[in-house]
C-alpha cells in the first residue's frame, strides 16, 4: 500500500512535462546501471532522450501509464506497460514520437543496426523505419 502522502493514478492523455518527468526520475534512479548503458548507447548525456522516446509511446498509444504523486503534485514514481500482444513500436507513427529522431541525430548510420539488434526493437515495416 503506497503511503498516506502518495496517489497513484492512471494517466491517459499525459502532458510532455509529465513524460520528461517520468523519463528523467527513471534515468536518475538507474544511473550506472548496465541496461541504462545500454539504451543510452553508451551516451548516458541521450538517455532521458531515449527513455522518453520508449515511454512516450508507450504512454499514448499502446499501453498505459501510471503515475505516484505526492501532496505537492511532484512525480514521485511511475509504472508504464504493454499489454500482450503489442509493441512499443507496433507502428511508424509510434517509432516518430521519438526514436527515429534518436537515431538519426545521436546514432552515426552504422550504429542504427546493432543497437537495434542489442536493445531488441522491432520495428513496423515502413519504408522510412525498416533500414535501421
Amino acid at each position: 500500500m503506497a503511503p498516506s502522502n502518495i496517489t497513484i493514478q492512471q494517466v491517459t492523455s499525459p502532458s510532455d512535462d509529465l513524460l520528461k518527468a517520468a523519463a528523467q526520475l527513471y534515468v536518475d534512479t538507474l544511473q550506472g546501471d548496465p541496461t541504462l548503458v545500454g539504451a543510452a548507447a553508451g551516451h548516458l548525456e541521450h538517455a532521458p532522450e531515449i527513455i522518453l522516446a520508449v515511454l512516450t509511446p508507450i504512454a499514448r498509444v499502446c499501453g498505459e501509464l501510471y503515475a505516484a504523486t505526492d501532496a505537492d503534485g511532484a512525480l514521485v514514481g511511475f509504472s508504464a506497460w504493454v499489454p500482450p500482444g503489442r509493441s512499443t513500436f507496433d507502428t511508424e507513427e509510434q517509432a516518430e514520437m521519438g526514436l527515429t529522431q534518436f537515431l538519426q541525430g545521436r546514432l552515426d548510420a552504422e550504429a542504427h543496426g546493432p543497437y537495434m539488434k542489442t536493445v531488441g526493437v522491432q520495428l513496423h515495416a515502413t519504408p522510412s523505419v525498416s533500414e535501421y
